[in-house]
């Protein structure tokens, strides 16, 4: 579950929502199945593999959140790697697809780099 998350969270709507539509007064205790509601804050990346990086540690969060411990996890715009590397880290199988051939090198290379970065602190 994503560091971010507040499983002792409870809502009591009683006012109506700006949008239109009735919605009756409602109560909503958060049991830990549902997303965090809040923003995962993280620099951005820049000048990275992919113009969309992500940085490792907000995949992680999701991960964490989406994934059994060992699972698996499916990355069909694997770009960077960033969701292939989080994965690992985390314990997890990943399968990863880029139909770009220069950012699949790209990938590949970190994949092995940060594989032999982890290796060498064990």
């Amino acid at each position: 579950m994503p560091k971010t998350h507040n499983l002792d969270k409870s809502v009591t709507r009683t006012a109506q929502p700006s949008h239109t539509g009735f919605v009756r007064a409602s109560t909503y205790v958060d049991d830990g199945l549902r997303l965090a509601r809040s923003v995962i804050k993280h620099p951005s990346i820049r000048g990275g593999i992919s113009r969309t990086e992500k940085p490792v540690p907000v995949v992680a969060d999701l991960i964490a959140y989406g994934c059994p411990p060992g699972g698996l996890v499916f990355d069909p715009f694997a770009g960077s790697a960033s969701t292939l590397v989080a994965a690992r880290d985390m314990g997890c199988r990943a399968i990863g697809v880029e139909i770009d051939p220069k950012q699949c090198e790209q990938a590949a290379a970190r994949l092995a780099y940060s594989r032999d970065l982890t290796e060498g602190a064990s």
